[in-house]
């Protein structure tokens, strides 16, 4: 009677678990979706602009190999750029590798972005 009351408990946990962690999969999934449907309704803006910072987040991922073998890490970056409007509102923008590499802190030129997204930048010479 014990057994089937603890297996019982063990799959009325798994069950919350387990709609809980859908439930939190299908909100951010829903969050990606309305972020990328507000961005196509927003209009291109072209402003000019500096670029007043620049910053780098690593992502540790640790996993277990199994078998007894160990650990395995992986690493992932994740570039911003922040860029300085002329009516000194500033902007925060994820960038790919390559275009992080390019710009420099202090480049003046022509920024655009639609909504949270960054399309372009233009640097002046």
């Amino acid at each position: 009677m014990f057994f089937n009351q603890g297996f019982d408990f063990f799959f009325i946990l798994f069950g919350l678990a387990f709609i809980i962690f859908g439930c939190l999969f299908i909100y951010s999934i829903g969050k990606g979706v309305a972020e990328w449907h507000r961005n196509n309704n927003s209009p291109q803006i072209t402003a000019a602009a500096k670029i007043v910072g620049k910053r780098q987040n690593v992502n540790v991922h640790h996993h277990s190999a199994g078998n007894n073998s160990g650990m395995h890490t992986t690493t992932s970056m994740t570039y911003y750029v922040t860029f300085e409007l002329e009516d000194g509102q500033r902007l925060e923008f994820h960038v790919k590798a390559r275009v992080y590499g390019l710009l420099a802190e202090g480049d003046q030129g022509t920024l655009s972005y639609q909504g949270t997204r960054y399309l372009d930048f233009n640097r002046e010479f």
